[in-house]
Formats: structure tokens, sequence, C-alpha cells
């Protein structure tokens, strides 16, 4: 047990160093102005990886139409994907983020098994 604790450790001290580095790579990615929907989406995707057009809207204090801009830049700039099939309530994924937890998901059960 205590093998596990410690491997598991190590598995999310890695993965937290990698998503630590992502809101500087996304800035230098899509370089969003200082205030705009884009840098505010950017600022929040770590701690809400998952988001609809609601929620964004809620994230940035912007209109309908400028956070649908900015969710449809980011979706086109790779940092997000569209999760959901119908067009009328899109979810949004922040692709590194997801990745990274299924990433630590996999370590922490690979680690564990040995």
């Amino acid at each position: 047990m205590a093998r596990a604790t410690t491997r598991s450790c190590a598995a999310a001290e890695d993965s937290a160093l990698t998503l630590s580095g992502l809101l500087g790579h996304w800035y230098t990615r899509v370089r969003p102005r200082a205030n705009s929907a884009e840098a505010a989406i950017l600022d929040h995707l770590l701690g809400t990886p998952i988001l609809n057009s609601n929620s964004a809207q809620t994230l940035t204090g912007t209109s309908e139409v400028s956070t649908l801009r900015a969710l449809n830049n980011l979706t086109e700039a790779g940092i997000l994907e569209v999760l959901s099939a119908n067009k009328r309530n899109r979810v949004w994924g922040a692709v590194d983020v997801l990745a990274e937890l299924d990433e630590l998901n996999a370590a922490i059960g690979r680690r564990t098994l040995g």
C-alpha cells in the first residue's frame, strides 16, 4: 500500500508540473489580447477544463457573441475540442488538460500494478 501511494504521488507531481506549464504554452500559441474573452477562458481552463457557452460566458463576463468567437478561435488553435455532437448545446474540453488527466490515470494504474 505504501509503495502504491508513493508511486501515485510521484505520478501526481509529474502531472502537476506538466499542467503548470500549459497556461504559458497556450498564451504563446494564441497570443490573446489582454482582457479578451480568449484570455479569460485560457486563465480558467486548468480549473474548468470542460465548459459550454453559458459557463464560458460566465467566466469571461463578455457577450455571447464574443464568448462564442473566443471558443471558436481556441478550437481552431487546437486548445479546445468540441466534445458534443450536436451544435445547439456544444461542450468544449481543454485538449491538453484532458490528455494529461488521462495520462495521470494511466500512470497511476501502471505504477500501482507493479
